[in-house]
Formats: C-alpha cells, sequence, structure tokens
C-alpha cells in the first residue's frame, strides 16, 4: 500500500489486513537475487504524503523477503512514513523475516517494523499504542541490524513514541557489529514514554542489542 505526493490531503489507511494471519511466509518475495544489482523491497504500507496521514488499527503479519544480496538501498518495512504529518498507532506489525545480506544501519536499517522518517520542521509525528514482534533476520554471516520502532523526526514540536509493545526480535548473525534494538530514536526531539521492550536476541552474544 503506497500513498505519494499528496499535498495538503489527509489519507487514512486503518482497519486492513496485509498477509495471512495463520499462514507463514503468507507474502513470500521469493526470489533471492543474489547476484542483481538492483535493490528488492519489502514494503507493507508505505506513505510519502506530504499532507497528513493516519496509520491506524491494520494487521501486517506473516511476510518473507528471500534476497540474499547485499545492496545497500535494499530494506524490509512493515509500515514507513517519510513525509509529512503521520500518526501511527494501534498496529500490529508481526512475523517478517529477511535473508537480505544488505549491512545498512539507521534509516538502512535491514529490517524494520515501524520506520518513522519525516523531519520536516512543522511536521508532527506519534508513533503510539502498537505492537511489534517476531522481527528475524535469517542471514547468519553479515552486520545485521533490526530494529522494531526507528524514529527520525523533527528537532522541535511534539512527536511522542509511547505505549508500545515491542518483542522477540532476533538476528542469526555471528557478526559482531549487528545491532538489535526495541526502539532506535536516531535524530530529533520526542516524548518517549511507557513503551514496553522484552526479549530480543543475537546469535552473537558481543553485538550490540
Amino acid at each position: 500500500m503506497f500513498i505519494i505526493n499528496q499535498q495538503n490531503s489527509t489519507n487514512t489507511i486503518s482497519n486492513n489486513l496485509i498477509g495471512s494471519l495463520t499462514t507463514d511466509k503468507s507474502i513470500n518475495v521469493s526470489s533471492a537475487s543474489a547476484s542483481s544489482l538492483v535493490k528488492q523491497d519489502l514494503y507493507d504500507i508505505f506513505t510519502m504524503n506530504q499532507g497528513t496521514t493516519i496509520i491506524s488499527g491494520n494487521t501486517i503479519c506473516n511476510l518473507f523477503d528471500n534476497y540474499s544480496g547485499s545492496n545497500s538501498g535494499t530494506k524490509a518495512r512493515g509500515i514507513c512514513t517519510s513525509y509529512g504529518s503521520n500518526t501511527v498507532e494501534n498496529n500490529v506489525v508481526r512475523n517478517i523475516s529477511t535473508n537480505s545480506a544488505q549491512v545498512g544501519s539507521g534509516l538502512n536499517a535491514t529490517l524494520v517494523g515501524i520506520s518513522s522518517s519525516a523531519s520536516v520542521t512543522g511536521t508532527t509525528q506519534s508513533v503510539n499504542g502498537n505492537t511489534v514482534y517476531n522481527l528475524s533476520s535469517l542471514n547468519t554471516g553479515v552486520k545485521t541490524d533490526v530494529y522494531g520502532i526507528y524514529f527520525y523526526g523533527p528537532s522541535n514540536g511534539t512527536q511522542t513514541i509511547s505505549k508500545n509493545f515491542v518483542h522477540t526480535l532476533s538476528a542469526a548473525t555471528s557478526n559482531t557489529t549487528s545491532n538489535i534494538h526495541g526502539i532506535n530514536i536516531s535524530y530529533g526531539l520526542a516524548n518517549c514514554s511507557n513503551n514496553i521492550i522484552p526479549n530480543c536476541s543475537l546469535e552473537n552474544s558481543d553485538s550490540d542489542i
């Protein structure tokens, strides 16, 4: 689901089911594309709306990206907002996995449940009441970053990240520079409160959780 360049409009994405509640890998990007020079992305809800977007009550589950190449632009995302003002609330993002061998971090992390990267001054960003779990990077050799929630927002105003439940994030890699973050606030001013983040695991105990 993709919304782009709807200036000064309000869009609502609500109460959708993307994927199957019960069938593993119900949405399967099956091509490994290991030697391809072209990136392969998995986005489920992605908005570049320059107005206001409300994303609420959606369930995104049981998705798999088999891409095993190393193109640095490749990403797997449950929900991604990148422009305008955004409210992301009361969504469930679960059971997403990838074989990707790309080694990015921050905005370019391998796998992110909810990515909020709209940072224009004067916009408002809210990521509240979401449940994100069972995010898995399956590549065993390269640096891997897995985030439940990633935030790169405005440096002023009132932005909120609250009452989210993030758990069971994992990476199979043995690379010691890998990272698993329940919530990664990379930039911006945000009130981060009352979030719960238990149970994250990396195969290598020297990596960062």
